[in-house]
């Protein structure tokens, strides 16, 4: 009996690793080949931000108002959206939702006894 039992535990084991042998396997599949197929880029060095003159920063409120100004011209144009309507009941809409109403129990308020 344990000898059945030892050798599934092994199979399993053994099972297992493969499988996450092969995954790493294909993981350096994979980036061996982004490395190949990317072609090399150029390195460009940026220059170091510096304060933005007086015209810059003029010319870049004036180019936030213009993008305000289209978008409110787009949203104008653009036609009222639809507010969405429910659709109609299946049949089985309708069946499922009778029976879910069949099922609870209906609460009556108390009568007056005489």
């Amino acid at each position: 009996m344990w000898e059945v039992f030892e050798q599934a535990v092994a199979i399993a084991a053994v099972g297992v690793t493969l499988i996450f042998v092969v995954l790493a396997v294909m993981w350096g599949l994979m980036a061996a080949l982004v490395r190949l197929t990317t072609p090399p880029s150029e390195v460009k060095t940026e220059e170091p931000a510096t304060a933005a003159s007086p015209a810059d920063r003029s010319t870049q409120t004036a180019r936030h108002r213009a993008a305000a100004a289209a978008v409110a011209v787009a949203l104008a144009a653009a036609p009222p959206a639809r507010e969405s309507t429910p659709a109609a009941l299946s049949p089985w809409q309708a069946v499922q939702r009778s029976r879910a109403l069949n099922l609870r129990p209906v609460h009556r308020p108390p009568t007056a006894r005489p």
